[in-house]
């Protein structure tokens, strides 16, 4: 579609040009960070990046997609105990989800570490994970 709409209003094609722009795109895409990220975001991933970097990239994407669902699980956990209403002595239901909140922390901080164990400078990552 675009060499027909550069065709047709006389824009010459300078493929070479195209191509390594394409190909420096890629190698700035594909990095275990953004893969990460993308994948706490819930993007799709549309499987472009070439060769190792692709298998990389999609160990990167699964562990951010955990991280994400994590998250989301915890916050649901959450919800539920703020909607509880309060008593001095601790109901079963409100136990349960006080050890469930718990657990879900503890899996996001070994999602994390998992994800830091990966990479070489990962500590920048800290307040990004915080964020939604």
């Amino acid at each position: 579609k675009l060499v027909s709409a550069c065709e047709q209003n006389d824009v010459p094609i300078k493929e070479a040009e195209y191509l390594k722009g394409y190909q420096e795109g890629l190698a700035s895409y594909c990095q275990p960070f953004n893969a990460f990220l993308a994948g706490k975001r819930g993007e799709p991933y549309y499987d472009v990046c070439p060769g190792k970097l692709n298998e990389t990239f999609i160990s990167h994407f699964e562990l951010g997609n955990r991280y994400r669902e994590t998250q989301g699980q915890l916050k649901t956990v959450e919800e539920q105990l703020s909607s509880l209403p309060k008593r001095e002595i601790a109901s079963t239901d409100e136990k349960k989800l006080l050890e469930k909140q718990k657990e879900l922390k503890s899996q996001l901080e070994s999602l994390y570490f998992r994800y830091d164990t990966k990479q070489s400078s990962g500590r920048e990552l800290l307040p990004l994970l915080s964020a939604p």
